[in-house]
């Protein structure tokens, strides 16, 4: 849990852990970076552990308004996105993100774009096996933490 120590050397006041699923085979690595966290035996930073259905960028094509708040031309959006599991481009969040907002330059910028305008309530009736349990972690682990003006 090399990223938790990190956070208690460098004295954050919280954590956020976030890692794709990708297929059945990495389904574990959520279990086994909580059981990493609860089981380190010190006072760790608040902490939120979540895992994307199957990848984070699906939960970037979730909301159209969001989307064209970073530059999407048109209102397209994916309303399932737990089931873009990547087997072909139909299929690929990225490839779908891409798509929607004219190209792979400054994907980054755009999703950081998309994260500020983002309907989070959309977001968890879209991802319920996903987002769901992290929003949930970072409310109840993180949230509290904050001062009142970080909070919305």
């Amino acid at each position: 849990m090399a990223a938790i120590e990190i956070a208690l050397v460098e004295k954050y006041n919280a954590i956020v852990i976030l890692t794709d699923r990708d297929g059945d085979k990495k389904s574990q690595r959520l279990d086994n970076i909580r059981r990493g966290r609860d089981e380190m035996g010190y006072e760790y930073p608040r902490s939120a552990v979540g895992q994307a259905v199957e990848a984070f960028d699906a939960w970037m094509v979730v909301d159209g308004n969001a989307l064209q708040a970073a530059g999407a031309t048109g209102k397209q959006s994916h309303t399932d996105p737990e089931t873009l599991d990547g087997k072909n481009d139909d299929r690929d969040p990225k490839v779908l993100a891409m798509k929607y907002l004219g190209g792979s330059d400054g994907l980054g910028k755009k999703y950081a774009a998309i994260a500020a305008a983002l309907d989070i309530e959309l977001l968890d009736k879209c991802c319920p096996k996903g987002f769901r349990p992290f929003g949930k972690e970072v409310k109840e682990n993180i949230a509290p933490k904050l001062s009142p003006d970080c909070r919305n």
